[in-house]
């Protein structure tokens, strides 16, 4: 289960990482 909520915690944070990323980019 730990691992399950890391792995998602991981990937979610991940998306937002990369939509940030792509904003700067476009500004």
């Amino acid at each position: 289960i730990l691992l399950m909520n890391r792995s998602d915690r991981n990937f979610e944070y991940g998306i937002q990482r990369d939509q940030i990323g792509n904003d700067t980019l476009n500004i």
